[in-house]
């Protein structure tokens, strides 16, 4: 005698397990996976089929991973640089030997780079969006000092 049991997936969805008495099935047989339940009216139907045969309702929406934020993945890379830059810069002004020309231009190169990259970071929706905006605010920081020094 067979013994019918209904399980929710992760998604909520109730899927439908034939237990034998003798077994308990680790995995169940793809007869058994390709079945799921209406979300709208509870009829059994195919796993793969968009609407239900039986009430016509929608059922992809469920299946379909919910983004959170629609930011890419990818390299920190500008991120990173454009923290740096304005660490350095920052960093370049606390230096107690004094601010020659070439220091200052130097300090106006990080600025300047560090303010770039963080904005085609910021603007390329790429990971690291924290680091991209501290490297923005430090960057300009170290410029608003430059142009105060000069």
């Amino acid at each position: 005698m067979k013994k019918k049991r209904v399980n929710n997936d992760r998604r909520g969805i109730r899927r439908r397990q034939v237990v034998h008495p003798t077994r308990y099935p680790t995995q169940p047989s793809q007869k058994e996976a390709l079945m799921i339940f209406c979300r709208h009216c509870g009829k059994e139907m195919h796993e793969g089929a968009p609407s239900c045969p039986q009430c016509g309702a929608v059922q992809q929406a469920a299946s379909q991973p919910i983004l959170s934020s629609p930011v890419r993945g990818g390299a920190l890379w500008l991120s990173i640089v454009s923290l740096i830059c304005g660490i350095l810069g920052v960093a370049a002004f606390f230096d107690d030997s004094g601010l020659n020309r070439d220091a200052l231009v130097g300090i106006g190169i990080l600025a300047v780079a560090g303010l770039a990259l963080g904005v085609i970071s910021l603007s390329q929706k790429r990971a690291g969006k924290g680091m991209a905006i501290a490297g923005l605010l430090l960057s300009s920081l170290a410029l608003l000092a430059l142009v105060g020094s000069l």
